[in-house]
């Protein structure tokens, strides 16, 4: 881009450039008028964006034309009937007769509130969002600012927000449990509720002693192969072998 000041008073100031192998230019009667002018210019030239003249329904054209997409890459049929009815619903009658360099964040934030509830609002934001996207590659928008918007309910009733359990008590919640690894806790037992076999254990008592093996009862057998004994050796052995068998800790059990 060229400027040419005045040369003589009254005379215009005047901007020369070259798009499309066309020359064009602006003029104005002062210099400060000339660079008014000149700002969509410069924003047009500076992003590289050749589209920007162009009216928001060919930008919408643009996004829902099926050549904008490689062919391994194209839109379901359900999407695409998804995709035309948010844009034909909300999107062109705000910005289907501006030009593509005067749409505002406003003008968005105007498509997304017109949608009546919050999931089809979620919708038409996720729609001007690929939106904003394919016009920035296609050189008919430069700012992606334009899809940072999002539903807002104005004064329309919200849905009420979902009711979750947070460890406190709500009435008219039916309460359960929580689970780990697929099993529900069980409440712990005190230590002197009687065990399965029926038997009482104290409190205090550490686990080893708790788990003790019951008392076993041994009997020595004699057999014809081994040399007899005298009579007194006999009831010693006996005596000793019919006595119980008790672990270390044991006496502590004791009842």
């Amino acid at each position: 881009m060229v400027v040419y000041p005045a040369r003589e008073p009254g005379d215009a100031w005047r901007a020369v450039w070259v798009k499309d192998g066309r020359r064009r230019y602006r003029e104005a009667v002062t210099e400060a008028r000339l660079a008014v002018k000149l700002e969509k210019v410069l924003e047009r030239l500076s992003a590289g964006a050749a589209n920007m003249e162009r009216p928001g329904a060919e930008l919408i054209a643009f996004y829902l034309s099926p050549d904008r997409l490689p062919a391994d890459r194209q839109w379901s049929r359900k999407h695409a009937h998804t995709q035309a009815r948010l844009c034909e619903r909300f999107a062109a009658p705000v910005i289907g007769h501006l030009v593509c360099q005067d749409i505002t964040a406003g003008h968005m934030q105007q498509i997304v509130n017109a949608a009546p509830t919050p999931g089809e609002g979620a919708r038409a934001r996720g729609m001007i969002s690929a939106l904003v996207g394919a016009g920035i590659a296609g050189g008919h928008l430069a700012s992606p600012r334009l899809k940072e918007v999002h539903w807002q309910a104005g004064d329309r009733l919200l849905p009420p927000p979902p009711v979750t359990v947070a460890g406190e008590f709500v009435p008219g919640v039916q309460h359960r449990p929580r689970q780990r690894h697929g099993l529900r806790h069980r409440r712990p037992q005190p230590s002197h509720q009687p065990s399965r076999t029926g038997s009482v254990t104290p409190p205090g008592i550490g686990m080893k002693a708790r788990r003790a093996p019951q008392p076993m009862w041994t009997v020595a057998v004699t057999g014809g192969a081994h040399p007899a004994k005298p009579a007194a050796e006999c009831a010693r052995i006996a005596d000793s072998a019919l006595a119980p068998v008790r672990p270390p800790g044991a006496d502590l059990c004791a009842t």
